[in-house]
């Protein structure tokens, strides 16, 4: 019976040592995904507002302040007097965006993302009011950016997928 005992024992031990090996073992915690990445003029697709204007996002993350756990940057909107959103923009409105990496990352239908938390700040160039602050998912991806899909969010506070239809690119 001694012998059945240190065989479960042993068993059991082997187990526990398979299962730690599994999950990393590793006391380093999750790694966080690099925000650096993201550094750099990213513009949204140009939307055609009628036969003479358009208008489109450029979210400006600084390279030089954008570290693997922190972006700082712009999201500007830009007003054009032309149908492609080309030229200099006539009217613009943008506040300062600060990210915060959450430490992870999110399976979703669309691909692996980074989980990004997003603070706007209040005090921008144009006096303009700052949205609320929110999660979002980031995800570059044969050099385009795809943001979380705002129509869907998860009880967390983060988008549940990516939005691919709306590419941004450098």
């Amino acid at each position: 019976m001694n012998n059945q005992i240190l065989r479960a024992r042993q068993l059991a031990a082997y187990l526990a040592a398979a299962t730690l090996t599994a999950c990393g073992g590793s006391s380093d915690g999750p790694t966080v995904p690099s925000l650096t990445q993201y550094a750099g003029l990213w513009k949204s697709p140009c939307m055609t507002l009628n036969n003479r204007q358009s208008a489109q996002t450029w979210l400006d993350v600084r390279a030089n302040s954008t570290t693997d756990t922190r972006l700082n940057g712009m999201r500007i909107s830009v007003a054009f007097t032309n149908p492609g959103c080309t030229g200099d923009g006539s009217s613009q409105r943008g506040y300062f965006v600060d990210g915060t990496s959450s430490g992870g990352t999110r399976s979703t239908p669309s691909g692996e993302a980074n989980m990004v938390m997003l603070q706007f700040n209040a005090s921008n160039p144009n006096d303009e009011p700052a949205p609320d602050d929110y999660g979002d998912l980031m995800l570059i991806q044969d050099g385009r950016l795809y943001l979380g899909d705002r129509n869907q969010i998860s009880p967390d506070g983060y988008p549940a997928d990516l939005d691919l239809s709306t590419p941004w690119t450098r």
